[in-house]
């Protein structure tokens, strides 16, 4: 988003932020040293920040002025067919479900498109970055435990905690 405002601590003018936005900034701020880079700050933000940008209060002030250049930036490698905020943004807020579900020991298991948000979510990764797709793939053990089925990792879990997570 250094594009959009040419300065690479935009965030840091919270008027252009939602409210939530601009208090998470103000405690990652608060936290930082006063030295702190722009990196800094964008590592200590979390994926609910970045997904924000996805919601329609951005769509006026963010996306339609700014929608090519900012999708090429932010999104190098996306498909034609995903060039829209709205589809991108669906597709986060789902990969943004699943990781809370997981974070915070939700069921996940049973869900009919665990495998295909897997898919999406490792996608997505290549459309900033196809070398760091590839490198996530290298070491993504869930197709693998996915095929091997729900008794496979309920078993593997119990042998490794002693105790069945799944009931």
């Amino acid at each position: 988003l250094i594009y959009y405002d040419n300065d690479p601590y935009w965030f840091l003018n919270t008027i252009r932020l939602t409210p939530w936005q601009a208090s998470a900034i103000a405690n990652i701020r608060a936290d930082l040293p006063s030295t702190a880079t722009s990196g800094q700050f964008i590592a200590a933000t979390n994926f609910s920040f970045w997904t924000g940008f996805f919601s329609s209060t951005f769509s006026m002030t963010l996306w339609i002025p700014n929608q090519a250049t900012l999708l090429r930036s932010v999104f190098p490698h996306v498909p034609k067919r995903y060039r829209d905020p709205k589809k991108i943004g669906l597709l986060y807020y789902d990969a943004r479900q699943l990781r809370n579900r997981v974070f915070h020991y939700g069921p996940i298991w049973r869900d009919p498109r665990l495998l295909s948000k897997c898919e999406h979510i490792m996608n997505m990764i290549g459309w900033i970055s196809p070398e760091m797709r590839a490198a996530v793939a290298l070491c993504c053990r869930f197709p693998n435990a996915h095929r091997a089925g729900h008794e496979d990792v309920r078993q593997r879990m119990l042998g490794a905690l002693g105790t069945d997570v799944f009931s």
